[in-house]
């Protein structure tokens, strides 16, 4: 197979944009008697992230721009790097079984599997599974995984790997964990991207398809842990919803509107602020979040900036307005975009760089829920990349 020196990505820029206004577009269908600010609200309120992204964006560009035309920096690429196939193979498989040892004894040590427990009727949340720390450290290395599995699948045709990503998933389902699920598709969806390039009309067909499969399993699970009638009368759909439709249709509507629904609640309704480092506690380990004072605020159902008590997120940039305001969405909007510019003028076609693009992405695209750039599972996704594809590379002399 020939070895590719070059990689094909999605540029941030237009990733981050889009998402934003197909989450507009859909809030402006206003479906859902949920959504009680107007749509010309919530677009003063996308811009507020939108524009200091962009503008860290293009100054960025234009910074390395002027840094490149005045030979600042002289570039000299007498090699690139490639990956060691069997190195790649190895460490990935080495993952895979330290993630089945890991789960194995937290199985043990519970006594029970989330979805298999709910299917017998018992009333349990999936939220307690696992041994403290180490769960979530668990699901960080499932999801960087599988995400590792589907690129060597794709660039050395192993099936093996095609095995594993089927395996991940599997316990995803089991435990009940439907973000990491999400995570996982557009981490893999990224790391396709860079390896093949725009896919052909059949295969994009194929994507749909399996989006609206994605669909229904979203709901299915949710129905499962809420069931689907008492989901219907939380959404409160303004028109009669069909028996037919799945509410997976529902679940992904909600899901994806309800978030800027209450950012715009709390930018509207908060009138202080409590200047310290909250935002930054997901980024630590529950012993020592709770040891150090973080009150886990956006966690439970109880904040006062929902608009409905069965949804409880606002974005990625909820925990930034709650400490710093205003000032704190649009200093780190503005550092996004710079960050983002920077970091994808280094993509190289390695695993390591391109798993890392994908994770980057990711992140990026789901801030519109959560802020994974102060998520320990995220963040300890790129530290894996950078611990375990350590010297996991050739260099090879440029022709």
């Amino acid at each position: 197979m020939r070895i590719q020196n070059n990689v094909k990505i999605i540029l941030p820029f237009s990733s981050f944009i889009g998402a934003w206004l197909l989450v507009l577009f859909l809030y402006a269908l206003n479906a859902s008697d949920i959504l009680v600010y107007d749509t010309i609200t919530t677009i003063g309120i996308t811009l507020l992230i939108l524009t200091p992204f962009t503008l860290g964006y293009l100054f960025t560009s234009t910074f390395r721009s002027i840094i490149k035309k005045s030979h600042l920096i002289k570039h000299t690429r007498q090699g690139v790097l490639e990956d060691n196939k069997k190195a790649v193979a190895q460490r990935v498989s080495f993952m895979t079984y330290l993630f089945i040892i890991i789960l194995a004894v937290e199985i043990a040590v519970e006594g029970y599997i989330p979805l298999i427990t709910m299917l017998l009727g018992k009333s349990i949340s999936q939220f307690d599974f696992g041994i403290s720390s180490v769960h979530g450290f668990l699901l960080a290395l499932g999801a960087i995984n599988i995400t590792a599995s589907y690129y060597v699948y794709l660039k050395y045709k192993e099936k093996k790997f095609l095995f594993f990503v089927f395996l991940y998933f599997t316990v995803f389902a089991l435990l009940v964990t439907r973000k990491m699920m999400v995570i996982s598709i557009i981490q893999m969806f990224f790391v396709y991207i860079c390896l093949r390039g725009k896919p052909p009309a059949k295969k994009i067909y194929l994507f749909a398809i399996l989006a609206i499969i994605g669909i229904v399993t979203f709901g299915v699970v949710g129905d499962i842990r809420t069931g689907r009638e008492a989901f219907i009368s939380l959404a409160h759909p303004n028109f009669e919803y069909p028996d037919w439709l799945p509410s997976g249709f529902m679940w992904v509507y909600i899901y994806i509107t309800t978030p800027l629904l209450n950012l715009t609640n709390a930018i509207y309704t908060t009138t202080t602020h409590t200047y310290d480092l909250q935002f930054a506690c997901s980024m630590l380990p529950g012993v020592i979040r709770e040891s150090i004072g973080c009150s886990n605020a956006g966690i439970g159902f109880d904040n006062d900036y929902q608009i409905s008590g069965a949804f409880n997120i606002a974005t990625g940039y909820i925990s930034l307005f709650t400490s710093w305001g205003v000032a704190g969405i649009v200093i780190f909007s503005t550092l996004h975009g710079s960050a983002a510019l920077a970091f994808f003028s280094r993509v190289r076609p390695t695993i390591k760089n391109i798993l890392s693009y994908s994770v980057f992405m990711q992140t990026t695209m789901l801030l519109i829920f959560s802020n994974g750039f102060f998520n320990l599972n995220i963040v300890t996704q790129f530290l894996i990349l950078a611990f375990c594809f350590r010297r996991c590379t050739n260099l090879k002399l440029s022709t």
